[in-house]
């Protein structure tokens, strides 16, 4: 073993430098060859999980793979995680059971990566998809609302302005407290004012408990303020009942071992009559007409006033007497 080792290096003493640093080369191409195949070999291919997202649902989704020591990578600014290809499908279905992504909205950021080969269909339906979901994101910041969700509806243009229906919008809004007046209307108008062409008029708003909110179609800007301020009564009303029934019931079962619930319906519809009274025994002077006529004395005097009164009674006089 010793006598072959040290012919071997023997043999490489008798070689040329030249070759010498080709062996070298060689030697280190091999080894970084097996180094690469080797990393390729064992390197998982990642696909996409989700893309689109919102931060909060990236964040909630990040957090739910480092609990279950799944490797993953953020990609297109937050908005993308892509996980180990065989995965992809088992996390789908398991964050789907946790209720994740649970929809976030999407803005402008979706131009971020354009395409030249998209379509002006495709480019007109991102646009309403980022707009809704800047809208969204917005109505979010009221300390009232936990969540929204904003619906626009753009007609078609048209070549006859009397063939153009309105914009409209639905807004659905997921509330942790009541919401005043004054703030619903700041929501309406905001999206009113975002979209070309929409009257505030033309804007719903409900909320997730399925109550109308504010109605649309109502061009006088008092009744929807109406509206809201009878949803405020409502709201009182229910309050009210609720604690004095809740406190009944615990001074017969004991704190807090009652619980009430109290869904008041109060009718708030408007009836406007309108009368004319007609009284046949009362009479009243259409129109009144005095005529003063005065007679002189002589019998010239009486043929002219004999004449003229004859000629009010529509009689026509002679010649002789004329």
């Amino acid at each position: 073993m010793n006598d072959s080792v040290r012919q071997f290096f023997n043999i490489l003493n008798s070689l040329p430098l030249s070759k010498k640093i080709s062996m070298v080369f060689v030697i280190i191409l091999v080894v970084t060859g097996f180094a690469l195949m080797f990393f390729w070999t064992n390197q998982e291919n990642y696909q996409v999980l989700f893309s689109n997202l919102s931060q909060r649902d990236a964040s909630a989704i990040a957090a739910k793979l480092k609990e279950r020591n799944t490797p993953y990578k953020v990609e297109a600014n937050g908005t993308m995680i892509m996980v180990p290809e065989e995965k992809v499908y088992d996390l789908r279905l398991s964050l789907a059971g946790d209720g994740l992504p649970n929809g976030g909205n999407v803005g402008f950021e979706i131009f971020d990566h354009t395409d030249f080969k998209t379509t002006r269909f495709v480019q007109e339906l991102n646009y309403r998809r980022a707009l809704q979901g800047e809208l969204a994101r917005t109505i979010n910041r009221f300390k009232e609302v936990n969540d929204s969700r904003v619906f626009i509806a753009i007609p078609e243009e048209s070549l006859f302005i009397e063939d153009r229906d309105p914009a409209s919008a639905s807004i659905q809004l997921d509330l942790h407290s009541n919401l005043p007046p004054a703030k619903l209307t700041a929501i309406v108008h905001l999206v009113a004012s975002a979209i070309e062409g929409l009257e505030p008029e033309h804007v719903t708003v409900v909320d997730t408990k399925g109550r109308l909110i504010f109605k649309g179609g109502i061009s006088d800007e008092s009744s929807s303020e109406l509206s809201n301020s009878q949803l405020d009564y409502k709201t009182n009303v229910e309050d009210e009942i609720k604690t004095n029934v809740q406190s009944m019931l615990e001074g017969i079962v004991g704190s807090g071992k009652a619980i009430v619930r109290v869904n008041a319906e109060i009718e708030f519809d408007k009836i406007t009559l309108s009368e004319e009274e007609y009284d046949p025994s009362a009479t009243a002077v259409r129109s009144s007409r005095n005529i003063e006529e005065v007679m002189q004395a002589g019998e010239k005097g009486s043929k002219t006033a004999q004449t003229l009164i004859d000629k009010r009674r529509g009689v026509v006089p002679s010649p002789d007497q004329a």
